[in-house]
């Protein structure tokens, strides 16, 4: 990704737009039921972004620009002719910004995106404040949409909306 960027959160609509498409593919977006220290669910909840890929150094250089950690996709059984694999997660406020940077530029991911930051926007108001049980009420909620939203398997080309295309890449043609 070339990056016309001087410091982490100044990008230009190239860095953007090649992030959305890049997270698009090859990314995700939870919502997940955070584990305590025995492994147990607890009630409350956390999302984290992940882009999964082959090739780290396109990695390295997303979580330079965005943040976050990458770490090895160990599979138990992988066959011996796959390449390593490798995670980026973004998670906390810089999961927030993320996908708050690129949102305008997603197609495929933009439902779960926004169910991710109406889940951001609910925890931002907590304050760092012991969670209520309405609040937990609403993030289960925002947690049971965003598994309704996750789409596995065939898709039917109808459901998939088609988006004109941008202004600068009718430019190109």
């Amino acid at each position: 990704m070339a990056s016309s960027s001087s410091s982490k959160g100044n990008f230009s609509v190239a860095d953007l737009a090649y992030a959305a498409g890049f997270f698009d593919g090859e990314g995700a977006v939870s919502i997940v039921p955070v584990r305590n220290s025995g492994g147990r669910r607890s009630r409350n909840y956390k999302c984290v972004v992940l882009i999964t890929q082959t090739d780290r150094p396109i990695l390295e250089q997303v979580a330079a620009q965005f943040c976050g950690a990458i770490y090895s996709n160990n599979f138990k059984a992988r066959p011996a002719t796959w390449r390593p694999g490798y995670q980026l997660h973004i998670g906390g406020e810089d999961a927030r910004t993320f996908l708050l940077q690129i949102r305008p530029y997603l197609r495929l991911k933009a439902a779960l995106t926004d169910n991710a930051l109406a889940f951001f926007e609910l925890k931002r108001g907590l304050g760092g404040k012991r969670t209520p049980p309405d609040v937990m009420a609403r993030m289960a909620e925002l947690h049971a949409i965003h598994h309704a939203l996750i789409t596995r398997g065939r898709i039917d080309p109808v459901e998939v909306p088609v988006l004109p295309a941008s202004p600068q890449l009718e430019m190109l043609a």
